[in-house]
């Protein structure tokens, strides 16, 4: 059960790319103190623009916020440098395991204190390790030789070694087995269960986000369509049929699916 009042805010947030192409169109989001919101829509959306506006990444491509604001905490943080909102607590795990190849296992972990205070490594790692206990077993094998499970768990440890208060998770799922996929999800709510942690998770798998999230919000071309708590969004008939592939009788064709994108009833 998340508490009063929103740790992150978006309000009426629009981001331009250099020069002058709006991707982001006026969108406003919030994410409670100790919840998980996700973030949900097909590839090319608007997800991860959305994530790299909160963490300043944006920045680094020539992007920025030019309408609406973002607020932390109540301190405004749109178009700050990343490593400013990095040491503020906020940390953003990029879609595609991004691992540092030759380190080991261990050595990828410890990287994520680089440039941040803590009282002992050894402390942090173990926290880690009792999320991820398979990146124990694999602590001296080089990163580079993970499976693509193993990748995600150890960007997902290297972010939250340093004990942030939000993480950014931009598509977790993505190129995962079922399984995998399943018990990484597990791990992300217990990790915002035990640590306090407030998560924003932009994803396409909709089910498995929703399963885990509190609150959810859909969007499309860069504008949020439909947002509501999680259950309420997994039943939601347009989600079930376009996201899902479920119709009043059962499962629904490709083709249906396709048939039925120009007749979502959001689309005005």
């Amino acid at each position: 059960m998340t508490r009063p009042g929103s740790l992150i805010e978006l309000n009426n947030v629009e981001i331009t790319f250099d020069p002058f192409i709006l991707v982001v169109k006026g969108i406003s989001i919030k994410l409670p103190r100790n919840g998980i919101v996700a973030l949900l829509g097909a590839n090319g959306a608007g997800k991860s623009t959305v994530l790299k506006g909160i963490s300043g990444v944006i920045r680094l491509e020539r992007g920025r916020v030019t309408k609406g604001y973002i607020e932390y905490d109540g301190r405004r943080i749109e178009n700050l440098m990343p490593e400013i909102v990095a040491k503020m607590g906020i940390t953003y795990v990029h879609e595609g395991r991004k691992v540092f190849e030759e380190l080991t296992v261990e050595e990828d972990l410890l990287s994520g204190l680089y440039g941040r205070k803590t009282k002992d490594p050894r402390d942090a790692l173990e926290m880690v390790y009792n999320f991820f206990p398979r990146l124990k077993e694999r602590r001296k094998v080089r990163s580079g030789l993970l499976s693509g499970g193993e990748q995600q768990m150890l960007v997902i440890g290297r972010a939250l070694i340093s004990r942030p208060r939000v993480l950014l998770l931009d598509e977790p799922s993505l190129g995962l087995a079922p399984k995998v996929v399943s018990e990484l999800f597990r791990t992300i709510r217990m990790i915002n269960e035990h640590e306090d942690v407030a998560i924003l998770l932009a994803e396409q798998n909709v089910k498995k986000a929703l399963e885990i999230a509190d609150y959810g919000y859909v969007i499309e071309n860069g504008r949020i369509v439909l947002d509501g708590p999680a259950d309420k969004i997994i039943n939601n008939p347009d989600v079930q049929n376009y996201y899902l592939g479920i119709g009043k009788s059962g499962r629904i064709s490709y083709q249906e699916i396709k048939s039925y994108k120009r007749r979502k009833r959001w689309i005005s």
